[in-house]
């Protein structure tokens, strides 16, 4: 092979080579960065988000209500948070839970879900009426960092205010 054929042949090999390796360290750092992520939201949803559900649900059982948390919840595909991670349903006075999703009173789904580093705490009431209508809506969205136990606090009050208690 002539020397200027092999050099350029050379040059082609070394940057398809640079490109290869290139595009396998963008692809570990991805997987880093997934890894990271899904280890800080887990660490949320422990650390934070159950226990702010928790200590919300005793003190609305102390009034007469009822809760239930919902790992992974798992949700219609109708719902307005089809990525949701994890779900609070608010059992209003009076209301069993057999009652739940058939024709009586209301309920809240508080969900959380994951979106490129942000949680985002929204609600969605069914509300059996003469329409048979579903509320739903957003309260907020925070990057994983940015979410404590008292903004899930918050978050939570605020659905159950614009949702069940409006």
């Amino acid at each position: 092979m002539k020397q200027d054929t092999e050099a350029e042949l050379s040059s082609i090999l070394q940057k398809y080579d640079d490109e290869l390796t290139a595009n396998a360290r963008a692809a570990e750092q991805k997987k880093i960065e997934e890894q990271k992520l899904s280890s800080d939201l887990e660490r949320i949803r422990v650390k934070e988000i159950i226990p702010a559900m928790e200590e919300i649900g005793l003190a609305l059982r102390k009034r007469g209500y009822d809760f239930e948390i919902i790992e992974k919840a798992m949700l219609t595909k109708d719902t307005m948070f089809p990525r949701a991670i994890i779900g609070m349903t608010v059992f209003p006075k009076g209301l069993k839970r057999a009652n739940v999703g058939k024709d009586h009173g209301p309920h809240v789904l508080v969900s959380f879900q994951q979106d490129v580093g942000e949680i985002e705490f929204g609600y969605e009431v069914e509300q059996k009426n003469r329409r048979g209508l579903k509320e739903s809506g957003h309260c907020g969205r925070y990057k994983i960092d940015q979410v404590t136990r008292e903004l899930v606090e918050k978050q939570i009050v605020s659905a159950l205010k614009r949702g069940l208690f409006a």
